[in-house]
């Protein structure tokens, strides 16, 4: 009676933990495009969850956050400092090689053309999802 009553506590107890932890896909929901995109002709999504404008040029392409991010900046004491506004911008260019903040390396495109990923040393660092076709000029690495 003991080896079963082991194997089943220890399932128990395996549930709970597990109750206790926060489902990974339980939390998104299906979604819009929020208001601020809707001037935005084309949009990606990207891998850090921010929405981008994407334009294309004879260069490339340019990646440009919707949304400014923040970020606070310590003075020399550590106490005080001031707190620091932009947008995320991705240069892709027409030669494969792509740029941006804490990011260097060079992107590919699948062959739908809507998937787009930077990558360092051959390690994805971010990805974009395109949301529409009929970016021009097309530009493929």
């Amino acid at each position: 009676m003991n080896r079963i009553l082991f194997p089943v506590s220890l399932l128990l107890v395996s549930l709970l933990l597990a109750a206790g932890l926060p489902a990974k896909a339980a939390s998104w929901t299906a979604a819009e495009l929020p208001a601020y995109s809707d001037d935005t002709e084309f949009v990606a999504i990207g891998s850090d969850g921010l929405l981008y404008a994407v334009t294309s040029n004879p260069n490339g392409y340019v990646f440009t956050s919707l949304l400014e991010t923040y970020k606070f900046e310590p003075s020399g004491d550590g106490f005080t400092g001031r707190i620091l506004s932009g947008k995320q911008v991705y240069y892709l260019g027409s030669s494969c090689d792509a740029a941006g903040e804490r990011v260097k390396g060079s992107w590919s495109v699948n062959n739908t053309g809507l998937a787009f990923a930077i990558a360092d040393a051959g390690r994805p660092v971010l990805t974009f999802n395109l949301l529409s076709t009929g970016l021009s000029p097309s530009h493929s690495c």
